[in-house]
């Protein structure tokens, strides 16, 4: 996911990707899980509001996403707006240092 953010940032030219990535990644997915999918279970159907399991299964999903996707997404978008800020820049090398840096930091971490 990282990598996916760092080319959503490099390649839109606006800062409002930074928020919009994890969300619009978050509605695809949630649309591809309601119509393509269509299986039936307490954590891949529709969520059921009606009991404690459906709310806690319904917020594990949600903070693991956040956890696992929306953080990197974020981090790779925010890479990739520097990226594209100093691509026109006289020191590119400075970027690619911190690219590196941070490629190799999340790959320590996962």
């Amino acid at each position: 996911m990282l990598l996916v953010g760092a080319l959503a940032g490099r390649l839109v030219p606006s800062r409002w990707i930074v928020p919009a990535a994890p969300v619009l990644h978050l509605a695809a997915w949630e649309l591809g899980r309601a119509t393509v999918f269509r299986m039936a279970g307490p954590s891949f159907g529709r969520p059921s509001f009606g009991t404690a399991m459906g709310v806690l299964l319904f917020v594990a999903v949600h903070v693991l996403y956040a956890l696992i996707v929306a953080v990197p997404l974020v981090l790779g978008a925010v890479a990739g707006r520097a990226w594209a800020h100093n691509a026109d820049a006289e020191e590119p090398e400075r970027y690619n240092d911190l690219l590196v840096d941070v490629v190799l930091a999340e790959t320590r971490r996962g």
